[in-house]
């Protein structure tokens, strides 16, 4: 994840990382300049303000004039270089983000819809907010930020080094014990932090179901207890989060009071120097100045371990869903041929419990089968199946001799279409919803299809391309819906056509132009319909098949007497 991020954007990454070193340098210098200013401005000569003249030419510090203008070309190049590193971290960082969301969205599009089906979406919502924040926080904060804090406190103590080594080891024993203190805190909330995301996870899909569901929650009169299941999970949450605030807030304050402790410490340290007399006024002030500069840098490191802990946990979480993603584009492609369709001791189950189970036929190109079965058993399975969406738990299903469980299910689906509720509308207009791409030439010929279907409708009955259909279809009727699944069928040209419920709930103007179109398509195209009624009006299909029961089918014969089909 971050090595190809990396791959792509080293150059980028190394412009900001000298940015933030060349603002390191120019925030340790200005305060230290401070010091040299004393002693120009009080005659002070202290070995000590001297050594800065090794660091610039002697002639920017030998007058007051001369610091003056060295002072303020260091605070503008230290804006100039401050801004640089900042907003070229942000952008990096944006990025990044827009890189881990497409990575992540890719490959939720290729995880198994049999996982989806048994854990539900709502929970992967979660992954596009706060996982994918701390993840952005853990690549800028916890990367790119941590090696410019880091650069100057190494300044800052090698200043402090150099001031007094007393002071020096006082200020690094205590940001010290500051870290280990932190490091055993930052574990504390790494479990308060993984129970609190779970909850809230669990939370988001909860209201997601409901609010999908919230036609049956209004009409059932449902709300009292999906209020009470809602304030046990919010209960849950409030208790979790109560947890989290209390060691999150407590690593938030504990850090600068350990850091003005430190503070203390190191102003005890220089007032016995001053009473000493070893220490000059200039040099004090320089080393007061520094380590003020270097207290948002300690804090932010101190609470970069916080960073880490909560990104290392969002990275684990999206590494999951990677994971989760079944690459078949390495499977060899599908290579369609006539559309012959063999189904061998086909079984589906899920959980243990057979769905289908030792199903077997055949279906020859060009033949049109009605298959029967009632709510339950298995017609969807059975077209997901055919697909290449769903894996059989046992036998094969091959089409033109080829296993669709062995080849890469993208070229597999370029020869297959459906018309099935399990594949809602997608899009906001019906020119989107049927078409795959936004093309001139594709609108013509859906507002052709869709004219065609619609011809006997009455004219304020009638859907236009630019029409809204709703989240999912959510405005149409359920008529509406499926017959914009048959243009969307339509429009793909595919040779094999897998229909539920052929003619159901389709108004009867564009029932009797669905039927023509399927009477058109007989020949040319390999035709399933899948129904729970025993006749299709006005449809002749080559065979029956009933679902549910002893595996069989019955072809019709151009006399219309059922003839058994051999080994079936």
């Amino acid at each position: 994840m971050f090595i190809s991020f990396f791959e792509s954007y080293w150059r980028q990454a190394l412009a900001i990382v000298f940015l933030g070193l060349v603002a390191s340098l120019f925030t340790i210098l200005i305060p230290v300049s401070i010091g040299k200013y004393f002693d120009l401005l009080f005659g002070y000569h202290s070995h000590r303000a001297q050594v800065l003249d090794f660091i610039l030419p002697a002639s920017l510090w030998q007058s007051m004039r001369a610091f003056q203008v060295f002072f303020l070309i260091a605070v503008g190049l230290r804006f100039a270089t401050s801004y640089g590193f900042r907003l070229g971290t942000a952008l990096l960082g944006e990025r990044f983000s827009k890189h881990l969301r497409e990575l992540l969205f890719e490959h939720q599009l290729r995880i198994p819809l049999s996982i989806y089906q048994q854990s539900g979406t709502g929970k992967y919502l979660l992954r596009y907010s706060g996982d994918m924040k701390s993840a952005q926080d853990l690549f800028t904060k916890g990367m790119l930020r941590l090696g410019s804090d880091l650069i100057v406190l190494t300044l800052a103590l090698g200043f402090m080094w150099w001031y007094n080594v007393q002071i020096f080891l006082i200020v690094a024993g205590g940001m010290l014990f500051s870290a280990l203190l932190i490091r055993l805190l930052n574990k504390w909330l790494r479990r308060a932090s993984v129970v609190r995301r779970d909850r809230r996870s669990g939370m988001l899909a909860f209201v997601s179901q409901r609010l999908q569901a919230i036609a049956t929650i209004v009409a059932f009169n449902r709300f009292t207890p999906e209020r009470a299941r809602f304030q046990r999970r919010s209960e849950k949450l409030f208790a979790a989060g109560k947890e989290f605030q209390t060691v999150y807030q407590l690593i938030y304050t504990i850090v600068p009071g350990l850091l003005y402790l430190i503070l203390a410490l190191c102003l005890m340290m220089v007032h016995q120097l001053e009473m000493a007399s070893t220490a000059q006024q200039g040099n004090l002030l320089a080393f007061v100045l520094v380590f003020l500069t270097i207290l948002p840098v300690f804090r932010r490191l101190l609470r970069a371990g916080l960073v880490w802990e909560m990104g290392l946990i969002s990275i684990d979480k999206l590494m999951r869903i990677l994971q989760l993603a079944r690459d078949d584009s390495h499977l060899p492609d599908f290579h369609f041929r006539k559309g012959r369709i063999e189904v061998s001791d086909l079984t589906v189950a899920f959980d243990g419990r057979p769905l289908i189970q030792n199903l077997h036929f055949t279906v020859e190109p060009g033949e049109m089968w009605h298959i029967r079965g009632r709510s339950g058993s298995g017609k969807t399975t059975l077209i997901q199946v055919l697909m290449g969406l769903l894996p059989p738990s046992g036998g094969q299903v091959r089409i033109d001799g080829q296993d669709v469980s062995s080849v890469n299910g993208f070229s597999l689906r370029k020869h297959l279409t459906a018309v099935s509720t399990a594949f809602p509308l997608l899009g906001k207009t019906v020119f989107e919803a049927v078409s795959y791409n936004q093309k001139e030439k594709n609108r013509e010929r859906a507002a052709r299809l869709l004219e065609r279907l619609q011809r006997h409708l009455p004219q304020g009955r009638r859907l236009e391309l630019d029409t809204p259909i709703g989240e999912l279809g959510s405005n149409l009727s359920s008529g509406e819906q499926k017959m914009l699944q048959y243009i969307r069928a339509m429009m793909t040209r595919k040779p094999i056509v897998l229909i539920e419920e052929p003619l159901k709930g389709l108004h009867p103007a564009v029932r009797t132009e669905v039927v023509k179109w399927l009477g058109r398509q007989k020949m040319d195209k390999t035709i399933l319909l899948f129904t729970t009624a025993r006749t299709l009006r006005g449809l002749e299909p080559d065979a029956f098949m009933e679902l549910g029961h002893k595996p069989g089918a019955t072809k019709t014969t151009p006399d219309d007497k059922p003839q058994a089909r051999p080994g079936q």
